[in-house]
């Protein structure tokens, strides 16, 4: 297990429930800021992905304050901290507040959280997984990567091989999520943020096309023997629950289960992948690194999402529309 270090008790120092309530009392208490929109999320990533939705959906509430809790469980604490102040500020009746979690594996998790209309919960894992679409590989298609010979292959030949190998890491993801589950039942701490999928799993050309491989010889039983090592954990007992998780992650959307940044790990594996195959074809592009750079694929490609996800859209009809009419 992964020791906190100095800059990791900084950071959740910043982000807190107790600091994100101290910071919105203080802006609307003083009346800081020219908005009446106060949204709680729980990381750096996420005002990226939900800034232009709420700015185009809320229009003339001004510009969306976001405060970064540090987690899904901070959220709900900050939200209960702000429901139960004991001199809410006047200004307080006029300002709109949302709260955004992620979903995670909460479903499959038994875990319990409040049902209430004010919070929204991702239909997905995370808002990492709403960008791996055609919408975004289109964006990424036309927009980030700039083509300059006729050779370049179709966007339907390169959205294909996407979709065979999206699949396959779907399969694959199966196997380590079961895992995951297996060892969160019984209140392990699995830290994800061990896991990378670098070091899992490469994206090779085969004949032409690409492949996702892993590069873990022995196999399955291979794989938990590494994800054991690498989370210090042992799976002695996953064969009792082994099918019944497996079967219950078949009945499901991999979306729901798949975590996010692992999901956007692959399509940004890919891409690059794919676009080595059009150099070696003699095909000429330029691109930013920076914007297919995994770590920041969120504030590169959250804002490039132009379809709102349907649950979101919802949401903010029912908490938003009373205050000001939605477009």
């Amino acid at each position: 297990m992964r020791r906190m270090d100095h800059k990791d008790l900084l950071r959740n120092r910043r982000r807190s429930a107790a600091t994100a309530y101290d910071r919105f009392i203080k802006n609307v208490g003083k009346n800081l800021l020219r908005t009446s929109l106060h949204v709680f999320v729980e990381g750096h990533s996420d005002p990226s992905f939900y800034r232009s939705f709420l700015s185009e959906y809320c229009r003339g509430l001004g510009t969306p304050k976001f405060y970064k809790c540090g987690g899904k469980r901070q959220v709900y604490a900050a939200r209960e901290k702000v429901r139960t102040r004991d001199n809410p500020p006047a200004a307080s009746k006029s300002i709109v507040i949302l709260y955004l979690v992620d979903k995670d594996l909460s479903d499959f998790l038994s875990q319990e959280y409040p049902v209430v209309d004010d919070v929204f919960v991702t239909k997905f894992y995370s808002i990492e997984n709403y960008l791996v679409c055609d919408d975004i590989l289109e964006v990424i298609w036309t927009d980030i990567v700039h083509f300059y010979s006729d050779e370049v292959s179709e966007f339907s030949d390169f959205c294909n091989e996407f979709s065979i190998q999206l699949k396959v890491f779907y399969r694959y993801m199966r196997t380590i999520m079961t895992w995951a589950i297996h060892h969160k039942r019984r209140g392990a701490v699995v830290d994800f943020d061990l896991i990378k999928m670098g070091e899992l799993f490469s994206v090779k050309l085969v004949d032409d096309l690409l492949q996702l491989k892993l590069k873990i010889v022995d196999g399955e039983d291979a794989l938990i023997a590494t994800l054991d090592k690498k989370c210090s954990v042992l799976s002695n007992g996953l064969g009792e629950d082994r099918d019944e998780i497996a079967a219950m992650l078949d009945r499901a959307n991999p979306k729901e289960y798949v975590r996010g940044k692992y999901e956007t790990w692959f399509m940004c594996a890919f891409v690059k992948e794919y676009l080595k195959k059009e150099k070696h074809n003699g095909v000429q592009f330029k691109y930013r690194q920076a914007d297919l750079a995994h770590d920041g694929i969120v504030q590169s490609l959250g804002p490039r999402l132009i379809r709102i996800p349907h649950s979101l859209f919802e949401y903010l009809e029912r908490n938003v529309s009373g205050k000001r009419a939605i477009h």
